[in-house]
């Protein structure tokens, strides 16, 4: 096996994607070719650099050409995609404290609108009327109807 063919052998190695009756042949030039060993040596570390690296941060500019091109592939260019593409290029500059108390402001508002509403339409309260029917008197065996006469 030649060095080019190694190099090559090697990278395939590091993704995993050599086969395994190459894999063999690739250990027996690593172990006659110092030139070899330190390639691999290099771009195991190279590897290892770049596994660490934090994840790149997409630019602003790269969401404008990734909305253009979603906006372009599917034909839409309707108003209502406009002002989304606005919104999120803003993304939402409002101030923190400034949403804060919008938010309270409305929450105040619909509360004391509840309340005003809530007591005008309410129904007068209702008193329950007992109607109470006079009965005659009745004497049975000498006592009239929820009266004792033996006692009067």
């Amino acid at each position: 096996m030649k060095c080019d063919e190694a190099e090559l052998n090697i990278s395939m190695y590091i993704d995993r994607a050599l086969g395994a009756t190459d894999t063999p042949q690739l250990f027996l030039h690593l172990s006659e070719c110092a030139h070899c060993r330190s390639f691999l040596a290099r771009m195991l570390e190279l590897r290892r650099e770049l596994a660490s690296m934090p994840d790149p941060e997409p630019s602003r500019i790269l969401d404008r050409r990734m909305l253009a091109l979603r906006v372009s592939r599917t034909g839409i260019a309707s108003g209502i995609t406009s002002a989304l593409r606005a919104l999120w290029m803003r993304r939402l500059a409002v101030p923190l404290p400034a949403a804060a108390m919008l938010a309270l402001v409305l929450l105040t508002v619909s509360a004391v609108s509840y309340s005003l509403w809530s007591k005008s339409s309410a129904e007068p309260p209702k008193h329950d009327v007992i109607y109470m029917l006079g009965m005659p008197a009745v004497e049975v065996q000498g006592v009239q109807q929820g009266i004792d006469t033996h006692n009067r």
